[in-house]
């Protein structure tokens, strides 16, 4: 039966590696994703069986408060921020993994809660100065399998978070 106090309304939270990133826009998106491979046999036209290959994870949201520590997830670079300075592109090598945890309130008052132990930024978009509007950063993150959890997150219902 449906129950409209699970609906889950309003705007996400986002914390990477305890820093919450503070304002965003257009939401927090979430994406399951799967890989498959059709299995073909000669004796019909059409897949006889789809197998599941891989799983993916993603979030994706864009930032509207700039600041560095922003631009440094955003763009996940390895060097630290000094004297109020990031140096961009210091790092090759290993993509840079944060943890991620984000929730979003339903209307019963409990929360839904997204933990990613082990994620790494797969896209930035463009940022763009304007006369007439905010300089936004787009940015997606990728899960990584997390061999201690066994998976790519963690979802749970928490009646307040600490």
């Amino acid at each position: 039966m449906a129950d409209k106090t699970k609906i889950v309304s309003g705007a996400a939270t986002l914390i990477v590696d305890d820093t919450n990133i503070g304002y965003t826009r257009d939401g927090l998106g979430v994406t399951k994703g799967f890989e498959t491979r059709d299995i073909i046999v000669d004796q019909e036209d059409v897949p006889v069986y789809t197998k599941v290959t891989g799983q993916s994870l993603e979030i994706s949201t864009t930032l509207v408060e700039i600041s560095l520590e922003n631009l440094k997830i955003a763009w996940g670079e390895a060097a630290d921020i000094s004297n109020n300075t990031l140096v961009i592109g210091s790092r090759t090598g290993d993509p840079i993994e944060f943890e991620l945890v984000f929730y979003g309130q339903r209307m019963d008052g409990e929360y839904i809660k997204f933990t990613v132990p082990k994620a790494m930024v797969s896209s930035s978009g463009e940022g763009r100065f304007s006369r007439d509007g905010e300089f936004l950063l787009p940015v997606t993150f990728k899960a990584g399998y997390d061999s201690t959890l066994g998976g790519l997150a963690e979802v749970e219902i928490v009646e307040s978070i600490s």
